[in-house]
């Protein structure tokens, strides 16, 4: 069996499972056997076409849409820094990142939170791609204007790879990959450690628990290049920043962050707000 590149591009909408492209007259024999169904809520679909599906979950997860969020930290801004969105937010602003800005799909909270917990589990490896490809469309001029060289997602160690059978994070790169034309350098970045779960722990604890965590496999992979960073959840900002600092290490150029869901300051601890990632 052929190996693996290390950076390749993301696979064609024809090599995705939820991609039901198949030629005329057995295209349509496929639906009438199996018809497309809602990846969120199962409900049937009148065609299979991506992201697969429906328009009332598809109205569920753009809950935000309109929101004007900071362009260094992806959170939802106040009234007061609508003006200056580049300089950083109230909660970003003196806070040192190794990243130079960020974007995300909505708020986690809702029907999107419902999506993203489902999607760590490899038995809704579908809502992933749904999901990577509706928030690839919503945020492709966002992103576009970063004029990035490749896409590398957030990587799971290989024991939790194995316990959940597929990477979120991964996928939703993949779709981003797609969607921008650039590579995707899933095997360039590992996990060195396994690192404990982030959720609960203050945001010293999460910069605690991610330090050293990442190694870059190959430095030649990202030297030189505008790379953006991929991940499902962006809360303190903790493991996306040490993801960061690693590839600047490597000798990464610039770099930026998309997640899919953001979560909101209100719904942090009054330490959190401290850190302002």
């Amino acid at each position: 069996m052929m190996a693996m590149t290390a950076t390749q591009p993301g696979p064609t909408a024809a090599e995705q499972p939820w991609s039901r492209s198949a030629p005329g007259w057995l295209g349509a024999l496929v639906d009438l056997i199996v018809p497309p169904r809602c990846a969120l809520c199962t409900t049937d679909l009148a065609a299979s076409c991506p992201p697969m599906l429906c328009g009332t979950c598809k109205l569920g997860l753009s809950t935000g849409a309109g929101e004007l969020r900071c362009l260094r930290c992806a959170a939802v801004l106040t009234t007061g820094d609508r003006l200056q969105p580049r300089d950083g937010c109230y909660f970003c602003r003196e806070t040192k990142v190794s990243f130079q800005a960020a974007a995300a799909f909505g708020r986690y909270d809702g029907l999107l939170r419902e999506a993203l917990l489902r999607m760590k589990h490899s038995s809704d490896d579908h809502l992933s791609q749904a999901i990577g490809a509706l928030c690839a469309a919503r945020l492709d001029d966002q992103v576009r204007r970063w004029w990035a060289d490749r896409i590398v997602p957030v990587p799971l160690h290989w024991q939790r790879r194995w316990q959940r059978g597929s990477n979120s994070a991964e996928i939703v790169g993949t779709a981003l990959a797609r969607r921008l034309n650039l590579p995707l350098a899933r095997r360039s970045v590992v996990r060195r450690r396994p690192t404990s779960p982030q959720v609960g722990l203050l945001p010293h604890q999460r910069q605690r628990n991610v330090a050293d965590a990442f190694r870059v496999r190959r430095p030649e992979d990202v030297a030189g290049q505008r790379v953006i960073i991929v991940d499902d959840i962006l809360t303190t900002g903790a493991t996306v920043n040490e993801l960061a600092r690693t590839l600047r290490r490597a000798g990464a150029g610039w770099i930026g962050v998309v997640a899919v869901a953001r979560t909101d300051h209100a719904q942090e601890s009054p330490a959190g707000l401290d850190l302002g990632l």
